[in-house]
C-alpha cells in the first residue's frame, strides 16, 4: 500500500497492487474509496514529493508503480 499525498502533503487516500497469484477475482489495483479529500482524477499523484524533480524536467509516469520502475533504473530521475 502507498499513501496517496495531495499537493500540501496531507495524506488524502491509498492505493496498492494485489499480487500476482491472487487471480481474476481480485482487482488488479486496490484504491481507497473516493472522498472529498481524494477525488479521483483531482491529485496528480506524486506532486508534493516530486516538485523539485518537476523544475528540473522529470519524467512523468502513469502510475507510481511505474515511476518506482523508472526511478529504480534512474534514481536521478
Amino acid at each position: 500500500m502507498l499513501a496517496i499525498r495531495d499537493q500540501h502533503g496531507t495524506i488524502a487516500g491509498y492505493l496498492g497492487r494485489a499480487r500476482p497469484c491472487t487471480g481474476t477475482a481480485v482487482p488488479k489495483y486496490l484504491n481507497s474509496p473516493q472522498t472529498a479529500a481524494s477525488a479521483k482524477g483531482a491529485i496528480l499523484l506524486g506532486i508534493y514529493q516530486g516538485r523539485a524533480a518537476l523544475a528540473r524536467g522529470a519524467v512523468l509516469a502513469e502510475c507510481p508503480f511505474d515511476a518506482i520502475a523508472i526511478t529504480s533504473c534512474d534514481p536521478g530521475r
